[in-house]
């Protein structure tokens, strides 16, 4: 005879009385129990329409007669955890079997911060005023429509607030006089929170209990503030409401509202105690930089850097401004400036030449990253004359390269980059070092480097790929190994009266003789190649024209279209992403149009299959880097 066990008979029956206690225009809907959830509750009105309040239910009934048993539950972690990712909140319900009546305790009311870590399970502790009576629906409705209020953000300062008082230690103030004196301090702030009377019609709860001030927002978000007894009795009030409004901030900012945190963070009369604890700075300082108010931040760091010489505050602005900053964006490069050269102002008002040096090296950095190679040559090179440590470190020659690369000075790139290898930079280093012989007009040399490279590395960009290629092309069509290269002379050899004359291509080996990395001459070569349908040297020609000129997006959608006559996918998708990283979506507009030019049934699925390619690319990001003290 099939035996059901009682705890499921329970189940069984506090579904049934939870479905009684709630309104008749409530549904209940049984939901399936991988999980733990029970059912959903559906709320409508007293005409039957649809509120859009929904929640859901997790039953836990108990057929003991023992109030402390009635009045806990112990809960596995990982279910609450995931109950409080959910969309919907849950409502913890308690249902006694011998007393009737339920104790109910909404999800994020638990206090995940003081379960101990690596804790399986979780005591849940019920009290009086979470039984369940004729009053809880309208405080459920109530409760569900705050929740939706701060999720959807249609709210604004200040901030409807009820202060709790469950002591009465702080310097012998009795619980009246606490409230009445933190009613007062508050009226000095009437633009972030307003108090009210009614706990059930406020958003924020400030409570001062067991010598801790907690601010929660709507239980979903909480700061506890320790120990405030440590306050002067004289600042009592004033501190405590500031406590009040950082801790405000605070759950501003875990439920998405960062504009409204940063005009508290930033307020006159707040920004200083701000600046006073490293934990808000590490923590805020990089979210606020995201905010519209980014220009305050920087303008209240400088301010700050005249007053004292804060390092933190220093370092972690300018760590952080970098995660956040937009080169496109002129106004935040400007303003991130504004903050290096504030640092360097005060660094050389300080004489600490090792600091001044760090200035420079971080304004060398700033320019670099906006391409004003000549702004950041020079800030690099009179950082070494402060912290001559930077002669030491690889780094300093890597990114001393990379500039005089970008201004063509090529020989000198590739002989800094030879030093920054030989002081221990990574394996990443070699391309860049390769790239720089290549262009310095050591065809032989660059070729074995991204050799040795391809052997170290497994991640190897398909552009280092596409110049090995080239290189072995290279020096096979031409026999040159290296080369002064001589550009000037070879535009000018270029003679375009001979274009579509047998001698033209005659004539565009005399121009790559002068300098094999004569982009005009290789795409002009590509014309000719293609037209006598040699697919596969058209398509080096356009290749070596595409990386001499990576935004020439002509010569890297005629590489792609002759690569489609060779049937090899792997050299198609190695074209396609390194056009794809130079130009973006102006190179795949370019080269879908060319198809558009050419109907063919084959084109829809070229299309098809570069948009395949190009599913799960990424691009890389160059990282931003700041250098301190230390």
């Amino acid at each position: 005879m099939t035996h059901r066990p009682k705890q499921h008979q329970l189940e069984d029956l506090s579904r049934v009385k939870y479905n009684l206690a709630i309104p008749r225009n409530w549904v209940l809907r049984d939901k399936d129990k991988d999980y733990g959830i029970d059912a959903e509750v559906e709320i409508f009105d007293s005409n039957g329409l649809a509120t859009g309040l929904i929640y859901l239910v997790q039953l836990k009934a108990t057929g003991s007669d023992d109030i402390k048993v009635i009045k806990r539950v112990d809960l596995e972690t990982s279910t609450l955890k995931y109950y409080e990712k959910l969309d919907l909140p849950v409502l913890i319900v308690r249902y006694s079997e011998k007393k009737y009546f339920f104790y109910c305790k909404w999800v994020y009311e638990i206090d995940f911060a003081k379960i101990k870590q690596g804790a399986k399970t979780v005591r849940l502790n019920f009290h009086d005023e979470e039984k369940w009576g004729h009053e809880s629906p309208q405080k459920v409705i109530q409760y569900l429509k705050k929740l939706r209020l701060v999720r959807s953000g249609d709210f604004s300062l200040p901030v409807s607030t009820f202060i709790e008082i469950n002591s009465s230690f702080a310097y012998e103030y009795s619980q009246g006089s606490l409230l009445a004196g933190l009613r007062k301090a508050m009226q000095s702030y009437p633009h972030f929170v307003r108090y009210e009377r009614e706990k059930d019609d406020c958003l924020l709860l400030v409570k001062i209990c067991d010598r801790n001030l907690i601010v929660d927002l709507i239980s979903i978000a909480q700061f506890t503030a320790n120990e405030i007894t440590h306050i002067n009795k004289e600042e009592f009030f004033e501190k405590s409401v500031q406590l009040t409004l950082f801790g405000l901030a605070a759950t501003l900012v875990k439920v998405g509202q960062t504009e409204m945190a940063a005009n508290i963070f930033l307020d006159k009369t707040l920004i200083d105690g701000f600046f006073k604890s490293n934990d808000f700075l590490h923590f805020y300082i990089p979210i606020l930089l995201k905010t519209s108010k980014y220009s305050d931040v920087i303008d209240a760091v400088c301010k700050k850097m005249d007053s004292e010489n804060n390092n933190f505050l220093e370092t972690i602005t300018t760590l952080s401004m970098l995660k956040v900053l937009d080169i496109n964006d002129q106004n935040k490069c400007f303003k991130f400036q504004q903050l290096l050269d504030k640092s360097l102002e005060n660094n050389i008002a300080s004489g600490l030449k090792p600091a001044i040096g760090v200035s420079h090296y971080n304004l060398g950095n700033h320019y670099r990253s906006r391409s004003m190679m000549k702004e950041s040559l020079f800030h690099y090179l009179v950082a070494r004359k402060f912290h001559s440590e930077y002669l030491e470190k690889y780094y300093y020659y890597e990114e001393l390269a990379g500039v005089l690369f970008e201004m063509g000075k090529f020989r000198f790139s590739a002989r800094l980059y030879e030093i920054a290898i030989q002081k221990g930079a990574p394996e990443s280093t070699k391309p860049l070092y390769a790239d720089a012989l290549m262009f310095s007009g050591q065809y032989k040399l660059s070729k074995n480097v991204f050799q040795e490279y391809f052997i170290s590395d497994t991640e190897v960009h398909s552009e280092w790929y596409l110049k090995h290629y080239c290189l072995n092309m290279l020096i096979d069509m031409t026999g040159l190994e290296n080369q002064v290269r001589l550009n000037k002379k070879a535009i000018g050899a270029i003679n375009f009266t001979k274009a579509g004359t047998p001698s033209f291509e005659d004539n565009l080996m005399v121009a790559i003789n002068l300098d094999a990395l004569c982009s005009n001459a290789w795409f002009n070569l590509g014309i000719i190649k293609n037209k006598s349908s040699q697919k596969e040297v058209a398509t080096f020609c356009f290749l070596m024209s595409g990386l001499i000129n990576k935004g020439d997006i002509e010569s890297w959608v005629n590489a792609t279209l002759c690569s489609l006559n060779q049937a090899d996918i792997d050299t198609l998708w190695l074209i396609v992403s390194t056009a794809y990283f130079f130009n973006e979506e102006d190179y795949l507009i370019s080269l879908y149009e060319e198809l558009a030019l050419h109907p063919h049934e084959m084109h829809t699925l070229v299309i098809d299959l570069i948009e395949m390619l190009l599913k799960d690319y990424k691009k890389p990001n160059e990282p931003r880097v700041a250098r301190v003290m230390n």
